[in-house]
């Protein structure tokens, strides 16, 4: 039974002894205020030991909250150092890059003068080439020159041979010095074809040099130009390691603002929870007040005010329903909060009774107010 009615049965006990001494109307009084002073301690006393849980309660979450904020701030003193090595990896990927893109400059002003040398080969090359064609053509032309003279001498000695026959004795001599002349200068033009030959040859053999050594050049600016790839492939990783690096600080950055955000709503729901259940319980001690000294409207004010702050509490709905059906006679709503105590209180001493006077009000209800 609620609160109400336990103040109704003290009332009965504290009337019936009001009888047995109405010999004496200040005995009665004295009694009433002894009983009136026994039930304000007895509701002070129960304020106490709500006060000394309810800051016990605020003490343990005071704990609790002073460990996470001690959590909290361990996991910000880590995110500050790991945005410490992050920042300093970035610094240090800048710096890579910076000096990458030196050594990229470096190897461009590399391959630019290995171009040009390589250009300067090629002319080089055709000049050789020209060279080469050229002396082929001087040495075709003075074998040609040579050969047609040797065919020009021998035709006049010829011809001069039928002429000069009887001279032959006289000029024999002559002719071996001339043949020895002619054979002197075959040799001689030989011995030039030979050193053309040659020079072709030590030409040719530097051209087959200065080739390979284009081809190693050509090689090795390959490779330079695979390393330098490498290189940027490694910037380009360094690059999406930053920015994964930094999403991650973002989201753990939101996550714990997400997680300060859920304490202090959970903490400004419990606040909210505490200062609701104080309000209801000042306007349900107010209605008790009102209810024993007769006020009834009052009292039925300040019981739905208790369900405007909470409309689940069944006490509140059980003496609401009583001051309907015992002091204001509405039957109705005394049955509405009747039922709705029992849907929120199935089970308990006052259910068979709550049912019995729900009976009894429906049974008013039907037969009028004549049978009160």
């Amino acid at each position: 039974m609620g609160n109400f009615k336990k103040l109704i049965l003290f009332g009965v006990v504290v009337g019936g002894m009001g009888g047995i001494f109405s010999g004496s109307a200040e005995a009665a009084k004295k009694l009433m205020s002894y009983a009136d002073l026994v039930q304000k301690n007895l509701q002070l006393r129960r304020a106490l030991q709500d006060r000394t849980k309810q800051c016990a309660d605020l003490e343990n979450e005071k704990d609790v909250l002073v460990q996470h904020v001690r959590n909290v701030k361990k996991k910000l003193d880590q995110l500050e150092t790991r945005h410490r090595k992050e920042r300093t990896l970035r610094e240090t990927c800048q710096a890579r890059e910076t000096a990458l893109v030196k050594e990229r400059q470096i190897l461009d002003q590399k391959n630019k003068k290995l171009t040009e040398d390589h250009q300067a080969l090629l002319e080089e090359k055709k000049r050789l080439e020209k060279t080469y064609r050229q002396a082929q053509l001087r040495l075709k032309t003075q074998q040609e020159t040579a050969q047609r003279q040797c065919q020009d001498t021998l035709a006049r000695k010829e011809a001069a041979w039928a002429e000069e026959r009887a001279a032959f004795e006289d000029r024999e001599e002559k002719l071996k010095i001339e043949k020895a002349s002619l054979k002197e200068n075959l040799d001689r033009i030989i011995a030039e074809a030979r050193q053309r030959q040659e020079t072709y040859e030590a030409l040719e053999q530097e051209f087959l040099a200065l080739k390979k050594e284009l081809a190693r050049k050509e090689a090795r600016i390959k490779k330079q130009q695979q390393a330098l790839q490498a290189r940027e492939q490694t910037i380009k990783t360094l690059k999406v390691d930053k920015f994964a690096v930094e999403s991650k600080l973002a989201k753990q950055q939101e996550e714990i603002l997400v997680e300060a955000r859920r304490i202090a709503d959970k903490k400004i729901r419990a606040l909210r929870k505490q200062t609701d259940k104080e309000r209801l319980d000042m306007h349900f001690n107010l209605a008790v007040v009102y209810d024993k000294n007769g006020m009834y409207e009052d009292s039925e004010r300040e019981y739905l005010k208790c369900l405007q702050i909470d409309p689940n509490d069944a006490d509140v709905h059980y003496n609401l329903a009583i001051l309907y059906d015992d002091k204001l006679n509405r039957n109705e709503d005394a049955i509405r909060h009747y039922k709705k105590f029992l849907e929120l209180r199935p089970k308990g001493q006052e259910t068979d009774r709550v049912r019995r006077w729900i009976l009894f009000a429906e049974e008013e209800q039907r037969m009028g107010p004549e049978l009160r």
